[in-house]
């Protein structure tokens, strides 16, 4: 058979990386293990629905060469997009991984593969804004007509989207774990250039974008509960972009006479991050709802004694090496935390337990695991199940 013409989504894996971006671009590196089997050809955007505003052209750590489709405007790329003959844009092509929520809303002539991150905008659509939930609401729609074959980060999503899409044949669904992009290289980092000085080993840690389904609020409150029964009165850093629909945060810090205790870092590099991760006290990840969570797969592998929810997809992240709490009962997380710096034994088992834990979501497997898709979509016939569309 000859290498598979693949083209790529790598629309959300540059610039401002955030969860669904490190996925593409991890999940491409792992690609890197079979790369004599594939050729590439990389997006920098595909549809009209999301467009990175980062003006540099991506460069990926890629052992064979590849080539890049690249759209200079948001005008440019919806024009394209919006195109009724798009499909001279896939001109070549085997099949395409589509992973920004964007999927075609007609037969395009390469394999579709789609990856599905979460569903809260469908669950929980107060937490989003009109046009997020409406864009991506389309293209996980779509896809449940046109792709070939969906790719889930967990089993958690996996089901939920197969309630919602019961039509869609469960036999074309997969799973592939995200792997950390500091698998294979926790050596010491940069320590992050901050306003306020951070101590190793005397910070607790919050990595996730600003906004209501992360839980920072509940968060605060826990901080404060910690604060007051604390001898230690470590701050706690929270790193990540404001996302939306919390303008009013800072607010809340200061409302809780916060201000010097809780140090919002903003977006850092992947070094700061790592930086963060191995020296923190311990690692806090309160989401009401995730489709994984890769902070706390990162904190577990450089062994931060971690805590995260105990809903949603985090139960298959955590395994046994990090606690599962309540994201609604604040008391817990501030229990937590006071017994992370009273007890030693409990410290040292999670910091022993979380690496192992970790190890489970390698790159190695997820880049078999993407291959197998690949070669197995591309030899499957060509089918749109019109007999499902009538369902919906």
């Amino acid at each position: 058979m000859h290498n598979l013409k693949i083209g790529y989504d790598v629309s959300q894996a540059y610039g401002k990386i955030t969860g669904c971006g490190q996925f593409a671009k991890n999940l491409l590196s792992s690609l890197n293990l079979v790369q004599d089997e594939i050729e590439l050809r990389l997006f920098s955007n595909v549809g009209d629905f999301w467009f990175n505003e980062e003006k540099n052209k991506p460069s990926f750590n890629i052992k064979k060469s590849y080539n890049i489709e690249w759209f200079q405007t948001r005008n440019e790329c919806v024009k394209a997009w919006k195109n009724e003959s798009y499909d001279y844009l896939f001109h070549g092509l085997d099949l395409i991984h589509l992973n920004n929520f964007w999927c075609p809303d007609k037969v395009v002539t390469p394999k579709i593969v789609f990856t599905v991150y979460d569903l809260n905008f469908l669950e929980f659509p107060d937490w989003s804004t009109e046009t997020n939930r409406n864009g991506c609401f389309q293209g996980i729609y779509n896809s449940s007509l046109y792709a070939d074959h969906i790719v889930f980060i967990s089993n958690f999503t996996r089901k939920k989207y197969l309630e919602i899409f019961p039509y869609y044949p469960k036999n074309k669904t997969s799973i592939i774990y995200p792997s950390s992009q500091y698998e294979k290289n926790k050596h010491e980092k940069e320590k992050p250039k901050l306003k306020v000085n951070i101590e190793s080993k005397k910070f607790w840690l919050n990595v996730s974008t600003i906004e209501p389904r992360k839980n920072q609020t509940m968060l605060l409150d826990a901080y404060c509960m910690y604060l007051k029964q604390s001898k230690n009165k470590y701050p706690l850093v929270i790193v990540g972009s404001y996302g939306w629909l919390m303008s009013k945060f800072e607010s809340e810090i200061e409302n809780r006479d916060l201000i010097g205790q809780v140090i919002l870092a903003g977006y850092i590099s992947d070094d700061e991050l790592a930086w963060c991760y191995n020296h923190c006290y311990g690692n806090l990840y309160p989401a009401l709802y995730e489709g994984f969570g890769i902070p706390v797969l990162e904190g577990m592998l450089f062994g931060a004694p971690t805590g995260c929810s105990n809903v949603t997809s985090l139960p298959e992240v955590a395994g046994d090496a990090a606690v599962l709490l309540d994201p609604k009962k604040p008391n817990e997380w501030s229990s937590f935390m006071l017994r992370l710096e009273t007890d030693l034994a409990f410290r040292t088992y999670l910091a022993n337990a979380g690496p192992s834990q970790a190890a489970k979501f390698s790159s190695n497997t997820s880049g078999r695991t993407c291959l197998d898709i690949y070669r197995c979509v591309v030899q499957q016939n060509k089918a749109i199940y019109d007999s499902y569309k009538s369902v919906v």
